[in-house]
């Protein structure tokens, strides 16, 4: 947990008088959130749209979460990313750490020519909405209280406030064919098509 925060320094500055959210945090990547430990990557994701992302593979026992530091597209390109956005974002990996396993099987099951790209959207983008759920839920409990007890004002749309909790509106709420969820297209075609057995 120090290590990120001290590649990522803003973190620190809405938490400091919090030990819940830290220690919270401290438990999740000792293997609270994936019963095993997970890792600390300090890299930008590879996903060039997204905040964060999750790494894991059925080979390898590594898990672990990268977290953007800057915006890297629109007006604000460069600019540093503000303490809460980051925060949610470890928030909302963490959640969709809990489910590795069930995406490992998502691919397997892919591999196999079991399901189809269809169907593995489908299955990623419900596991997330579960994340997204459960990160609205965190901060309606924990981070809204502690943000209102210290003065400050938060940003519910970091945390996936004001969208429906129905999936099917919320999915069909994101229409940008270059971000979320088509994406999950492209990855697909790149990383289970070649390799599907046949």
């Amino acid at each position: 947990m120090e290590t990120l925060l001290r590649d990522r320094p803003q973190m620190r500055g809405c938490i400091s008088s919090n030990k819940d959210i830290y220690n919270w945090s401290v438990r999740n990547f000792a293997g609270e959130a994936a019963a095993q430990r997970i890792y600390w990557d300090k890299a930008d994701p590879n996903c060039s749209s997204c905040l964060a992302e999750i790494n894991f593979s059925s080979s390898d026992s590594n898990k672990s979460i990268r977290i953007r530091q800057f915006f890297n597209s629109g007006v604000k390109k460069g600019a540093t990313l503000s303490c809460e956005n980051l925060w949610s974002a470890l928030v909302f990996e963490f959640h969709n750490m809990s489910n590795y396993k069930l995406f490992i099987g998502d691919d397997e099951e892919a591999l196999s020519g079991v399901i189809s790209k269809r169907e593995w959207i489908d299955r990623s983008t419900k596991r997330e909405f579960k994340s997204v759920l459960k990160s609205r839920e965190f901060y309606r409990k924990t981070w809204l209280p502690y943000a209102r007890s210290q003065g400050y004002s938060s940003n519910p749309s970091y945390w996936h406030m004001g969208k429906s909790d129905d999936y099917n509106e919320w999915i069909s709420s994101f229409t940008d064919p270059s971000g979320y969820p088509f994406t999950y297209g492209k990855q697909f075609d790149e990383d289970i098509a070649p390799y599907v057995r046949k």
